[in-house]
């Protein structure tokens, strides 16, 4: 019987990968489940590698009916959740197929940030979690009383610093609720501030929960349009004092939560040498930072190849080939634009000169003339991204050709009518197109 794997809506550039890597690798043929039509229609239409593959569509709500039912027609190895949005679906094909991945219990502690942290304070209360609390914006409401002295609100099972907002127990309450009404989220979760400089490291767990970093990377953050929003991002040597604490603090945190045969990506904050736990993700880190992690170690390291083969295979055969000596040979960091005003992109007159750089290497999120930014303030709002690279010892370069770089990135305004009327009418194609997209093929809004 022909090995089949599952993807749920792969229209992603990671998904696509996957569906390579899995193809070279162990031949195993994929199966594209959909849960609505129009993502199928436009997997076709917008994903070329999509096209032909075996697929269907069924809602969220059957995913787990239809496991069950796969589980005797198919010899399913397993399911790929290659980003936060396919682990929710693909933990209901999981459970359908009576598969051994990872036990329900601790699969759900993923997607519920008051759960999880909940669950570590009472078996490593060592770690601080700090305080958290659950609401929901109708019914239990903002808990009033007994606050942390400065606290963050997000939503209990956010991803990419969506609607998170920070406050301190001085902030009138009209404030705060006018936060949650904006927000648009229903279930929130409110957690204790920690100071200090925030991480994040990527890695690997085996079969039996071993725990393998393969990069750490520092935020830098500034406030803007009211959030707390990411600057620069700086890739963190091994000789720094912070990466053996950050790296024993991930081996304490996965252990406890008993998550085995999956890639990780950890957020936390380090202060005086004491590491707090902000969010633990079961997937491989996003903003094409995976690549960049192959990247860093030679291209001897391939994190999709061994995610997949630990999502798929009671007994993976694949290793993690790191080559820190790699790692410590250049210094990277992530330019992160911030936009401060709804506004229309007539021109991109210094995007060439950026691209000419001696230390760029690459756009995450390019520029293009005739899209609408909005404020900044979370991931998907940034009008542009890019990654700076140099040689080791080459930080304080990185850090002033950035400033430079940014302000070639600047707004500028259309110079004459003529163009101002060509983008703005292109501008207007673009929304209209994508209006009737949604309208036609039922959508979300984006």
């Amino acid at each position: 019987m022909t090995k089949h794997f599952i993807v749920v809506d792969p229209l992603h550039d990671y998904a696509l990968r996957f569906l390579r890597v899995v193809a070279d690798h162990f031949g195993y043929h994929p199966l594209c489940i959909y849960t609505e039509r129009a993502l199928q229609r436009a997997a076709a239409r917008d994903f070329p590698e999509l096209r032909g593959l075996e697929s269907c569509v069924v809602p969220l709500s059957g995913l787990q009916a239809l496991g069950q039912r796969l589980r005797s027609e198919r010899d399913i190895a397993g399911v790929i959740p290659f980003n936060e949005v396919a682990i929710t679906p693909s933990v209901a094909l999981l459970e359908g197929l009576g598969s051994s991945w990872n036990h329900r219990s601790v699969l759900a502690l993923l997607r519920d940030k008051f759960a999880l942290k909940e669950h570590l304070r009472k078996s490593r209360p060592r770690l601080d979690i700090g305080v958290s609390r659950r609401f929901t914006s109708d019914g239990a409401g903002f808990p009033q009383k007994d606050l942390p002295e400065r606290f963050v609100l997000k939503p209990n099972s956010g991803y990419g610093n969506r609607a998170i907002g920070f406050f301190n127990y001085r902030t009138p309450v009209e404030v705060i609720e006018q936060f949650i009404r904006g927000s648009g989220e229903k279930n929130f979760v409110l957690e204790e501030f920690f100071p200090g400089d925030e991480y994040f490291l990527n890695g690997q767990l085996d079969e039996q929960g071993a725990c393998t970093v393969n990069a750490v990377f520092r935020y830098q953050r500034v406030w803007a349009n009211g959030r707390n929003v990411d600057w620069l991002t700086h890739k963190v040597s091994r000789s720094d004092p912070a990466f053996p604490v950050l790296e024993g603090y991930a081996r304490s945190v996965l252990t406890a939560v008993g998550l085995r045969r999956s890639p990780f990506h950890l957020e936390v904050k380090l202060e005086d040498g004491v590491p707090r736990l902000v969010e633990l993700g079961a997937r491989l880190a996003g903003n094409g930072n995976a690549l960049l992690c192959n990247r860093l170690h030679g291209d001897g390291l391939d994190v999709f190849l061994l995610a997949a083969d630990n999502y798929l295979n009671d007994r993976p055969q694949t290793v993690a080939r790191l080559d820190w000596d790699s790692y410590e040979s250049r210094d990277v960091s992530y330019l992160h634009g911030i936009s401060f005003e709804r506004a229309l992109v007539y021109e991109i007159a210094g995007s060439q000169k950026v691209e000419q750089d001696p230390f760029f290497s690459g756009w995450v999120r390019a520029p293009h003339v005739g899209e609408r930014t909005e404020p900044t303030v979370d991931l998907f709002s940034t009008p542009w991204a890019l990654v700076l690279e140099g040689p080791k010892g080459s930080r304080p370069s990185l850090l002033e050709h950035a400033e430079t770089l940014r302000l070639l990135l600047e707004p500028a305004a259309p110079r004459s009518w003529l163009r101002r009327a060509a983008v703005e009418l292109i501008s207007l194609r673009n929304r209209v197109r994508r209006k009737l997209k949604r309208i036609l093929l039922r959508l979300p809004p984006r």
